[in-house]
């Protein structure tokens, strides 16, 4: 067995693959109306969805960034833990498409994403822009949000052991082993990019970076809203349901209850707490709703 091996054999599909509370869903009242099936295949779904999301940021983003990093001269201890940054999130890659095609082979027979939809242009962009972190260091600090994200996510996985999809749980216990170490790289990055940019420069990113959570991280829309799309297509009796659900789950945008399930100092406190120590990324409370600077830890 390597060390990113989940396991074989058949999905365990009696079981949800991670806590319902870290689904949009079951923070509205449209939870309620679904019967116990639907429940657990909606957990399974958005799991998929999840994993896309992993191995998205991984390979669109980490990889542009880590790899333009490795062209700078740097010290040499510093461009071997970046290498060997780059060579994890190419294997977390791997692992998570591996995972979405051993439980769901007809999802995932002739694509890596069916969820995550990026069109040709964007992905463009986001890759031309991703290589380029000392114009765009705002990409670190989306790098260390959704990794400490990620490594709380994958120790509350862990923590509920045996209720859930055992080859998940694998998956994620093999992922936190190396994003508690990432997390730590994260910070060289901000030192090297982050620290040595012009207070200007500062400014425009951190404007950005605002833009960016508010779009496409911090409240469902896009692909959490094709997740439900998939379940209706599952259980057709939905489908009356399915435009009440899509206007429930984006009224979660500005609740602060939900937000603080994604984003809190109980969740990304090393992030939260460098974000602290530049005034220019103050103004991301406005779209964080778990973020106030210089809040003390709970």
């Amino acid at each position: 067995m390597n060390s990113y091996d989940f396991g074989a054999g058949p999905a365990d599909m009696s079981k949800p693959c991670l806590p319902d509370r870290f689904t949009p869903l079951f923070h509205t009242s449209s939870w309620k109306g679904l019967d116990a099936r639907e429940r657990l295949r909606y957990n399974q779904l958005h799991a998929l969805y999840f994993n896309e999301q992993l191995a998205f940021f991984e390979d669109g983003l980490a990889d542009r960034l880590l790899a333009a990093a490795l062209r700078l001269p740097l010290e040499p201890a510093l461009s071997r833990r970046l290498s060997d940054f780059l060579a994890e999130e190419e294997r977390h890659t791997d692992m998570f498409r591996r995972l979405n095609r051993l439980y769901s082979p007809a999802l995932y027979e002739s694509e890596h994403y069916r969820f995550v939809k990026v069109g040709a242009a964007g992905r463009a962009l986001l890759d031309w822009a991703a290589s380029k972190p000392a114009l765009f260091p705002l990409f670190i600090w989306v790098m260390l949000l959704q990794e400490e994200r990620a490594v709380y996510y994958s120790r509350e996985i862990i923590r509920s052991g045996d209720a859930l999809e055992p080859h998940f749980v694998a998956a994620h216990r093999l992922h936190l082993a190396d994003e508690a170490g990432h997390v730590r790289y994260d910070e060289d990055l901000i030192a090297l990019f982050w620290a040595g940019a012009s207070p200007r420069l500062r400014a425009v990113n951190a404007r950005l970076l605002r833009w960016a959570l508010a779009e496409f991280f911090n409240t469902p829309k896009r692909g959490t809203l094709s997740v439900l799309d998939e379940l209706c297509r599952e259980f057709p009796r939905l489908a009356p349901e399915v435009p009440g659900m899509k206007r429930e789950m984006l009224a979660l945008t500005g609740d602060e209850d939900y937000e603080r399930t994604l984003y809190s100092r109980g969740i990304v406190p090393k992030a939260f707490s460098l974000l602290d120590q530049w005034p220019e990324l103050a103004q991301l409370s406005k779209v964080m709703m778990g973020y106030r600077p210089g809040e003390a830890a709970a």
